[in-house]
């Protein structure tokens, strides 16, 4: 009824206050659809404020991280989910993986990043202290007979806990590191207790300088 009462006014700009926050998974899922369906049929711009990332995801074309009432970072999704500007922003959008790193090029367009006794090539240039990035999503667990190969780290399985459409797997390697698998890879066995590969894809890492 709120929003239809809202909507009758024909209005050129549209506030919604976490409309969904209230409301059940199911029916928060329905409700962020039909919200999505009206900005497109309406052509009506809307400010959608959520502290849900799904939500943000379902209802937005652009979307501006805020904190302490300060704009931290504007962009797609997308990008901020790839490509976050600085720790917090990481870290709010749910890049568990963020690990202290040191950076030295190796030329124009590719840097030696190192961690953990280990090291990885990633695109760019980059020089000093980084802290290195990467999805849950996108850090492939691999078995040890794959041998040793570029760009990965020897990680002990500790936990994996079933979250319904994928499984959360945490890894120990100097720090907690994390993946999410929606099935295991290549039919492989995950046993806690035991190491496996972790794998950096180079085009998944993001770097984030350190600032002066």
């Amino acid at each position: 009824m709120a929003l239809a009462r809202a909507l009758a006014i024909k209005p050129r700009l549209l506030l919604l206050d976490e409309p969904v926050s209230a409301l059940d998974e199911g029916l928060r899922d329905k409700v962020c659809r039909d919200l999505r369906k009206l900005q497109r049929e309406l052509a009506l711009t809307t400010i959608h404020v959520s502290h849900n990332m799904e939500e943000a995801l379902a209802v937005s074309d652009w979307a501006a991280v805020l904190f302490d009432g300060r704009i931290a970072q504007v962009g797609a999704m997308k990008e901020l989910l790839q490509k976050p500007k600085s720790i917090e922003v990481a870290r709010f959008l749910r890049t568990e993986n963020l690990i202290p790193a040191y950076a030295t090029p190796i030329s124009e367009t590719e840097t030696e990043v190192r961690f953990f006794e280990s090291s990885i090539c990633v695109p760019g240039k980059y020089k000093g202290p980084v802290t290195l990035c990467v999805r849950p999503e996108h850090l492939k667990v691999l078995p040890l007979s794959n041998g040793p190969r570029p760009n990965t780290l020897l990680a002990k399985l500790v936990d994996i806990t079933d979250r319904g459409i994928y499984k959360r797997l945490s890894f120990e390697s100097g720090a907690q590191l994390v993946s999410f698998t929606t099935q295991e890879e290549g039919h492989l066995s995950l046993v806690p207790g035991q190491t496996y590969l972790l794998y950096f894809s180079p085009e998944r890492v993001h770097i984030i300088a350190e600032q002066a």
